[in-house]
Order: structure tokens, then C-alpha cells, then sequence
């Protein structure tokens, strides 16, 4: 079984798999998963994944997890750092501590191009500096478990 987390914006994961999408629709849309809801191998479930009780209920028995729940915006993350902060930065630790909780042995997080800030020729690669010009940035670096 593989989770996917905040799938509806991403649904070309959830093919040839055992599936439960984990989604709050905030910023995703059930319509971009509509196909895959009537496949026996996949399971939705609209719930958020600040939810620890949720995840300590759904995790168990998952080989992997994609996590791409966030709040990708970047005017949103302004205009509400505290929410984008529960959703990106509390959400995500909440992922991790179900996943080791539950045993579960891979989780593989997204993370925006945002957090590269203003870069000629377009953001970098994993490892590459980050720019500290927006709430993405600080979001991702808490993420990464490292300091500024």
C-alpha cells in the first residue's frame, strides 16, 4: 500500500498501486482524482494531515508515503504565515512521526521552486543554496531539519 498525501493536486501517482489519498482539498480538487475513485485499489479519505490520529489510523501497513501536502502559495503563505506554518511545517512533522511510529520505511517529500527565490535559470537542485525571500524558504529549511 502507498499513501498520497494531498493527491487531488497530483493524481498521476496514484496509478498501478495499492492507494489511500489523504487529502483536505484546500488547495487540490477531488474533479483531478474523479477517475480513480471507483478503482478497488485506491481508497480516499478528505481529512488533513495535522490530523495525528488520523495518520496513526491510516499509516499502518503503508510501504511508502508521497508527501506533497503544503500550502504552495506564496502570497497565501504571507497573507496567513500561521496556517502555512500548520499546514507545511506542523503538518509535516506530524507525517513523520506517524511513519516511524506506524514503521512505515519510506517517506519521500515535494517541496516548491519558491524556496530558491529569485535564482538565474530557475531553481536548483536539492542540495542547492536556498534563498531566504520567502515563507517557503523558511518552511522547506525546517523541513530539511537544518538551520539557516
Amino acid at each position: 500500500m502507498v499513501l498520497l498525501l494531498r493527491s487531488c493536486g497530483t493524481s498521476h501517482l496514484a496509478q498501478n498501486h495499492d492507494v489511500v489519498i489523504i487529502d483536505n482539498l484546500a488547495t487540490g480538487r477531488r474533479v483531478n482524482i474523479e477517475h480513480l475513485l471507483d478503482h478497488p485499489r485506491v481508497t480516499f479519505i478528505e481529512g488533513s494531515i495535522t490530523d495525528l490520529d488520523l495518520l496513526m489510523e491510516t499509516f499502518p501497513g503503508a510501504d511508502g508515503i508521497f508527501h506533497q501536502a503544503a500550502i504552495p502559495s506564496v502570497p497565501r503563505s504571507v497573507k496567513d504565515p500561521l496556517a502555512s506554518n500548520e499546514a507545511n511545517v506542523t503538518g509535516t512533522v506530524s507525517v513523520l512521526v506517524a511513519a516511524k511510529d506506524c514503521g512505515v520505511p519510506a517517506v519521500v517529500a515535494a517541496s516548491s521552486s519558491s524556496v530558491y527565490g529569485d535564482t538565474p535559470g530557475g531553481p536548483g537542485p536539492w542540495l542547492a543554496p536556498l534563498d531566504a525571500v520567502t515563507a517557503q524558504w523558511w518552511f522547506r529549511v525546517r523541513r530539511r531539519g537544518i538551520s539557516p
